[in-house]
């Protein structure tokens, strides 16, 4: 080939290479002139239509394919051609979205480049141990069950918080809570233990110290009483009953702390269950169990601080949601033939 050829030849590439970077330049500026001048207008903080989910690892393009099935984008081609030239497409997060029909394309890519997520109104009841916590905020807000677990469990984090314990059992404080699709799981850690301490101030603070207990016991004390009551009105007789066998170095026999160490949940225990060898079964052991069985509310909390002055050492389910207490074991053992308690 010539030298003239070739020069032709170059000439007639540069001139198509021209005529697409032309056909590009016009079309980002007419996606960007629909965007600012054509399409209608739309309001980013209405983000209470639709909910959508972004999984992770979709390409812009697929973002864009995604919303558009879902009518939140005007063009899939469109969406993903502006979020090239915005510098929005590789700054896409996956999680869970709740986007309105009236956003631009535009305010959707800002949303997503910024991982605007949708909120959650999250209750945890009061009387959950940490791994149901775990379940919970899986099911609902997308978390990782199994990190969320690693780090409640994890000593330097609960240090960190002020937490006297090797894990956060306990201290999850029962609540409503605004949680994130997909939040960071230590995050979400942080602000139930932070609602916790709010909750914990100095007044009770001072009452434990009043009673010769330390923070940790009482919120010890507390779960257990979580578990075994039912009624409002009995935490205090059945913090009574407890603070009575604490005192008198009886075992507190409390069938909660042994369903805290089976494996599976069970709607009565046997004999045998109260022979599992396990420094939480108050069965074999006396005193308090080594730390709570579940995140107790404070209902339960200021139970365990302001027991109801009471004789009584034992007490007994009558399978409505109430208890029968009694100061003997005679007593006792009258009322658990009377209701078929078992053990």
């Amino acid at each position: 080939m010539s030298s003239r050829e070739r020069e032709r030849v170059r000439r007639a590439g540069s001139r198509l290479i021209g005529g697409f970077l032309g056909v590009l330049t016009v079309s980002v500026l007419l996606v960007g002139m629909y965007e600012v001048f054509i399409a209608p207008p739309r309001n980013v903080n209405d983000l209470s239509e639709v909910e959508i989910i972004i999984p992770p690892g979709l390409a812009a393009d697929e973002i864009g394919s995604l919303l558009d099935r879902e009518g939140l984008v005007d063009n899939a081609w469109a969406f993903k051609l502006l979020g090239k030239v915005g510098g929005y497409e590789r700054r896409l997060q996956a999680g869970r979205y709740c986007l309105g029909p009236e956003m631009r394309d535009l305010d959707v890519l800002k949303v997503l480049a910024r991982g605007r997520t949708g909120e959650e109104r999250v209750t945890l009841p009061e009387g959950l141990t940490v791994a149901q916590i775990a379940r919970l905020l899986a099911e609902r807000a997308g978390i990782d069950g199994d990190r969320f677990l690693t780090f409640a469990r994890d000593p330097r984090l609960a240090d960190s918080l002020r937490v006297p314990a090797g894990s956060l059992e306990g201290y999850l404080f029962p609540d409503t809570y605004n949680i994130f699709w997909q939040m960071d799981e230590r995050t979400i850690l942080r602000q139930l233990v932070q609602n916790f301490w709010n909750h914990f101030e100095a007044s009770r603070d001072e009452r434990a110290a009043a009673l010769g207990m330390s923070v940790h016991q009482v919120v010890t004390l507390a779960s257990l009483i979580e578990r075994e009551a039912k009624s409002e009105e009995e935490r205090v007789l059945i913090s009574g009953v407890f603070h009575n066998r604490l005192r008198l170095r009886r075992p507190l026999e409390s069938c909660a702390t042994v369903a805290f160490i089976l494996p599976e949940r069970r709607e009565r225990l046997t004999y045998a269950d109260l022979r599992t060898p396990s420094p939480y079964n108050t069965y074999l052991r006396p005193g308090l169990p080594p730390g709570p069985i579940c995140s107790p509310g404070i209902s339960s909390i200021d139970a365990a601080l302001y027991p109801a002055e009471t004789d009584y050492l034992y007490f007994v389910s009558r399978g409505d949601g109430t208890h029968e207490f009694t100061k003997t074991a005679r007593e006792h053992i009258r009322a658990k033939r009377k209701y078929g308690a078992t053990p």
